[in-house]
């Protein structure tokens, strides 16, 4: 085996491993399907196929199923949309697989702070655990909702969607359900207003206090622990800060300053 090939290995030898010594723990089966998919390891079917028995109340547990479903016609689409958003959650289990990685870092390198872990895991599962969603994004596009049944299955998976376990998945929602609103209707203000919310939790939650910084990520770290929600940690972090859990009336939006300019 050549040393390229030892590296491609490598981090599937490790999943495969911590998914044998905790086969019942569906945070794995995932990290182990996104491994496979970016390694192209040729078991992606297989793994999915586990994860959908062991967690079928996850939604994102069939969005593999979406992409491969594209060639089989608008109803077969329309269907596994329908089967995505009639999931109870969907979830990319950050909260578990951060905790995991956080405390394993823990162990490997016991005298690195705290803040510098918790930096350290966001970015390696950026990497690893986000799937690709642009087969949700195509399939609930506004020229796309006149197909038979399709609105109706885009409305219930992206409302699924907007409570999902990342902000990233919640703002994928967020931007599909301002496509279908012109600017100024009511429908586009509630979602704007959603939007507004979700980026001053993200801001907030963000901001660097540098004297208390280990502090801050226990809190986060631990709310993370409890709750399967990235939004529920922020929220937890927002308000050990004293502030608001809703942004307050005269707060600007820095991620989206023309949306919300006066």
């Amino acid at each position: 085996m050549s040393l390229d090939d030892r590296r491609t290995r490598q981090p599937l030898d490790l999943i495969e491993r911590a998914e044998a010594l905790a086969p019942l723990r569906p945070e794995l089966v995932w990290l182990h399907l996104r491994i496979c998919e970016r390694l192209g390891c040729g078991r992606t079917a297989q793994i999915a196929a586990h994860l959908q028995a062991l967690d079928p109340d996850n939604g994102f547990a069939w969005a593999l199923d979406l992409e491969r479903e594209q060639s089989s016609g608008p109803a077969a689409v329309t269907a596994l949309i329908a089967r995505i958003g009639a999931a109870p959650r969907m979830t990319l289990y950050w909260n578990q697989l951060e905790v995991m990685m956080m405390d394993a870092l823990a162990v490997a390198n016991p005298t690195q702070d705290l803040a510098t872990r918790g930096t350290d895991a966001a970015g390696l599962l950026a990497a690893q655990i986000i799937p690709p969603l642009r087969s949700i994004s195509e399939a609930c596009r506004l020229e796309r909702l006149d197909l038979r049944g399709r609105r109706v299955a885009c409305e219930a998976m992206v409302a699924r969607m907007e409570q999902s376990s990342t902000v990233l998945t919640q703002s994928l929602a967020l931007s599909l359900e301002e496509r279908w609103w012109p600017a100024g209707s009511p429908q586009r203000e509630v979602v704007d207003a959603k939007r507004r919310r979700l980026d001053y939790l993200m801001t907030m939650s963000s901001r660097i206090r540098w004297w208390r910084m280990n502090r801050d990520m226990a809190i986060r770290l631990d709310a993370a622990r409890q709750t399967e929600r990235e939004e529920d940690a922020e929220l937890a972090v927002v308000r050990s800060f004293g502030l608001p859990a809703e942004p307050p009336a005269r707060w600007k939006d820095p991620l989206h300053v023309d949306r919300h300019s006066d």
